[in-house]
């Protein structure tokens, strides 16, 4: 009878250990998940998307695929990479000279006060 107990225990035991780690890894898949989402916003994309596909496709495979993306232009935007044509809206390099989209020509302000780096000139 005491062995049975003993033997009872050790495999409730044993079992417990198993959910133990089984609720510890899954817990970490889900932490990996996360910043695989987490990277993807750095760079403009969909964090809970990008959060999703790697659930089902492994963190690391979700990882790798982000890691291979482009940051988006509102992303660019915001680092200041790219600026907005004031004619036009487009996404230009704030050193241009003439917007490659509408051909406004721009100079720099040396005034403060405007939001804008660069004023369009009008044509003529």
């Amino acid at each position: 009878m005491i062995a049975a107990t003993t033997i009872a225990a050790a495999q409730m035991t044993n079992h417990s250990v198993q959910v133990f780690w089984g609720v510890f890894l899954f817990v970490v898949y889900v932490l990996l998940c996360g910043l695989v989402g987490r990277a993807a916003a750095r760079r403009g994309h969909s964090d809970l998307g990008w959060g999703a596909i790697s659930f089902f496709l492994t963190p690391i495979v979700g990882g790798i695929a982000v890691s291979l993306l482009r940051p988006t232009v509102r992303a660019q935007i915001a680092a200041g990479v790219l600026v907005r044509c004031p004619r036009c809206r487009e996404a230009i390099r704030p050193a241009a000279v003439v917007c490659r989209f509408c051909g406004a020509e721009f100079e720099d302000e040396e005034d403060e006060a405007s939001p804008h780096r660069y004023r369009a000139r009008p044509f003529g």
